[in-house]
């Protein structure tokens, strides 16, 4: 397994791949949760300078946090293309041949993918927390930034959220196993397919659809955390309207009828496993010859 994994370690890093996905991650990860950072503080200061709102006590709200939690939503799609050119890139350079012929069994070989793809989607996590934070601290203003814990459970929450997302790539790319149909199919769904059923559902049921899918899960995590802080800096909200302000600050950090981080994760780990066996599953009867 050993001389398995080192040698997955250097297809990836023998090539420009990773780190031509790398640079547009860090960008528009500072750029992202910079803007959305800014938007919340210019929004604060609006509503605080605004006479016919002096009874809103703004000053105190950690819209930031909004910031950090879109930044990395968006960003951790990188690692999720990355990890599902793990099988379906082999296929498509006709190298994944080559690939089960060194290796013992198939399984051995797709277990040193797993193995080393858990590490980079790791390290695309960190390089997206580090991203989303500087843009977060460089949009906030005068609007509060998270204390230490809040940083630790937003971080703890992206890294995981990368982690997954690039398994998740990695099994469906195992699945479908075309380069094209894996990586077009995952950016459609989890861009527009997804949202657009969520808010179908949403109208038709009249009332808001928890996260339980792939997508919403996922955003949820750091969103949930973001939302949490957000709320526990504004204090005690009348319970009258208590339900409507959560969802309405889940919206803002893009994790709309969010559970808790803990739960979202969960549920993502649970996709993820899934589709990895499943992928695991077809790719080892696929005719490779």
């Amino acid at each position: 397994m050993g001389s398995l994994v080192r040698a997955e370690f250097r297809k990836i890093f023998t090539t420009n791949l990773w780190w031509g996905l790398l640079i547009p991650t860090v960008l528009l990860g500072v750029l992202w949760s910079w803007g959305f950072s800014a938007f919340g503080s210019a929004v604060v200061e609006r509503l605080t300078s605004t006479p016919a709102l002096e009874g809103v006590d703004a000053g105190d709200w950690m819209v930031s946090v909004f910031g950090f939690a879109r930044g990395a939503n968006l960003t951790t799609l990188f690692p999720m293309i990355f990890g599902a050119l793990a099988v379906a890139g082999e296929n498509y350079r006709r190298t994944i041949t080559t690939t089960f012929l060194t290796a013992s069994s198939r399984g051995s070989a797709l277990g040193a993918k797993l193995v080393v793809y858990t590490v980079v989607g790791l390290g695309f996590g960190v390089a997206v927390a580090l991203s989303a934070s500087l843009g977060t601290v460089l949009g906030a203003g005068n609007t509060p930034l998270p204390g230490g814990a809040g940083w630790f459970l937003l971080t703890l929450t992206t890294i995981l959220e990368s982690t997954l997302w690039t398994l998740f790539g990695v099994g469906v790319g195992a699945l479908v196993g075309n380069i094209f149909g894996a990586v077009i199919g995952l950016l459609i769904y989890a861009v527009l397919v997804e949202n657009l059923g969520a808010y179908v559902l949403s109208s038709a049921l009249e009332t808001t659809v928890p996260t339980v899918l792939p997508n919403g899960a996922a955003s949820g995590m750091p969103g949930a955390v973001a939302a949490d802080l957000f709320l526990d800096k504004v204090g005690p909200i009348n319970p009258l309207v208590e339900k409507e302000a959560r969802l309405v600050v889940e919206a803002a950090a893009g994790a709309q009828g969010a559970f808790p981080w803990w739960a979202n994760t969960l549920i993502f780990a649970g996709y993820t496993a899934l589709f990895i066996c499943l992928g695991w599953l077809v790719t080892g009867r696929r005719d490779i010859s």
